[in-house]
């Protein structure tokens, strides 16, 4: 179970997508599916995930015997994944904030000098990483992003939209710059699924250390009162025309599935980063994180207008050594 930022429940699409794509004649679903992927990305996971071995398999997609795939066609299995998976989310996220809040309370009250972390802490660097940044915050004083507030609209608004207005690298992996960009989901409340990709930033710590992006995740329009956005952020190891083009397919796939199936934003950023992992669009090491946003009535929107820092934070091989830490400024504005 990783409780840290990303976040990851036991809970993976692709075995049943690919079990769909081989045989797409006997599901409309996974026909039209397939046909938005198109031929030649459907080919090469095909033939890809034929060459993968049984154990990479299980590591990779979580697959068990014991396990009973979901029965219905693509939609309805992928549906009642999708609820598995914001089920097991939530569960993770709230086992993250107790872990985190009592190793903070032990670390106050013995002291920093006494304190020495619990076993959950010293096998998840990342999460021991965020017991750090809390205990400094305390102690020291929040050294995070300020995002600031927006005042609220005179009137009622019907249109929103969503955009991320800066970046902030406060740590990165490699010497010199992180060529990093964001994929982005938004889900509203008309089922429209909204799949986007930013240009690529250039970014570091030192000299180059704050963006703008003014990148929009979703446009301004009327969400029909609900709106849940996901963003991902990703490495360029120099694939980054290549996965575009797949994020752009896979996006328009899974918006091709039909009603009552609508994706949870953070679903379908899954569901991307488990296609392209396969395609070998997108490496593990090049995941820096996901985070995720939800209004899900008209007033949380109206009253939600305003901007929100999203972290994106890891640490490999030790509290302060290799790794990377990001935010994000996300602005949900009205019209």
């Amino acid at each position: 179970m990783n409780i840290g930022p990303r976040l990851r429940p036991r809970v993976s699409f692709l075995p049943t997508i690919m079990e769909a794509l081989s045989r797409p004649q006997a599901d409309p679903a996974a026909k039209a599916f397939a046909a938005a992927l198109g031929a030649p990305l459907v080919k090469e996971l095909q033939e890809r995930w034929k060459r993968l071995p049984g154990a990479e398999l299980n590591r990779r997609f979580y697959l068990s015997r014991t396990m009973r795939p979901p029965a219905g066609d693509l939609a309805t299995q992928l549906s009642a994944l999708s609820r598995a998976w914001q089920a097991s989310r939530e569960q993770l996220m709230a086992a993250r904030k107790r872990v985190i809040k009592t190793e903070v309370d032990r670390a106050l009250t013995a002291g920093l000098g006494a304190y020495t972390p619990g076993p959950a802490i010293q096998a998840d660097k990342t999460l021991a990483y965020e017991v750090w940044r809390r205990l400094y915050g305390k102690l020291v004083g929040c050294r995070c992003e300020e995002a600031g507030e927006s005042p609220p609209p005179a009137a009622p608004a019907r249109k929103y939209g969503l955009k991320v207005t800066r970046l902030k690298c406060h740590d990165q992996r490699e010497a010199g710059h992180d060529e990093i960009y964001l994929v982005g989901t938004a889900v509203d409340g008309k089922g429209q699924l909204i799949t986007s990709i930013s240009p690529k930033y250039s970014i570091d710590d030192d000299d180059d250390d704050v963006l703008y992006p003014n990148y929009w995740v979703y446009p301004m329009q009327d969400p029909a009162g609900f709106l849940d956005v996901s963003l991902a952020m990703w490495e360029d190891d120099g694939g980054y025309a290549d996965a575009a083009a797949k994020v752009s397919a896979i996006g328009k796939a899974i918006a091709s599935l039909p009603s009552p199936y609508t994706v949870a934003a953070g679903v379908a950023i899954t569901i991307i980063g488990e296609i392209l992992g396969l395609a070998s669009a997108l490496d593990e090491d090049d995941h820096y994180g996901d985070a995720s946003r939800s209004w899900p009535t008209a007033t949380n929107l109206e009253a939600g207008v305003g901007a929100y820092v999203l972290g994106y934070y890891e640490v490999d091989s030790g509290w302060f050594d290799d790794g990377h830490d990001f935010d994000v400024t996300l602005n949900l504005l009205s019209a």
